[in-house]
């Protein structure tokens, strides 16, 4: 399901790159020596920041590959014939009655985001938010070099 959710971000990124490769700011021969230097060492960074960090996902990732993910937050197992699922202290009625009763509906929708962000800082989940997180540092970058060689063109409108 994760797949499916990350796949429009993967093509817009795809699409960002082709786009800051290829397609040439509006007037490169206006720059001076100091923005060029300062252009390329953000392009630099840039593709630092991709590598890096997609290498360390993909390490991250296969030395996660068989560790199981740990999560504190099980107190049991519903056991059927053919299946068993976890009993979260978090989906127990009584847990989440009290939980109403101190913080109301917004308690409760903070308390399962704040399990959800703690979630993605865990075990394989880790490999896939450092690779997003590079990824989304690269296209940072390279969007700022090109932001600063337009405002220092006048191309890009104030206001």
């Amino acid at each position: 399901m994760l797949e499916a959710l990350l796949l429009p971000f993967v093509l817009m990124f795809m699409a960002a790159v082709l786009w800051f490769s290829f397609v040439p700011p509006r007037r490169p021969s206006a720059l001076t020596l100091p923005e060029r230097r300062l252009r390329s060492r953000f392009k630099t960074a840039g593709l630092f920041t991709l590598v890096v960090g997609l290498g360390a996902s993909a390490a991250m990732d296969r030395s996660k590959r068989f560790v199981p993910e740990k999560d504190d937050d099980i107190i049991g197992y519903e056991i059927g014939a053919g299946y068993s699922y976890p009993i979260r202290a978090s989906q127990s009625k009584y847990v989440v009655d009290q939980m109403e009763r101190k913080g109301g509906k917004g308690g409760i929708a903070a308390a399962e985001g704040l399990r959800w962000f703690s979630h993605l800082w865990q075990g394989r989940k880790l490999a896939t938010t450092l690779a997003l997180v590079s990824m989304g540092g690269f296209v940072g970058c390279f969007f700022l070099a090109r932001y600063l060689t337009e405002v220092r063109d006048g191309m890009v409108s104030k206001g």
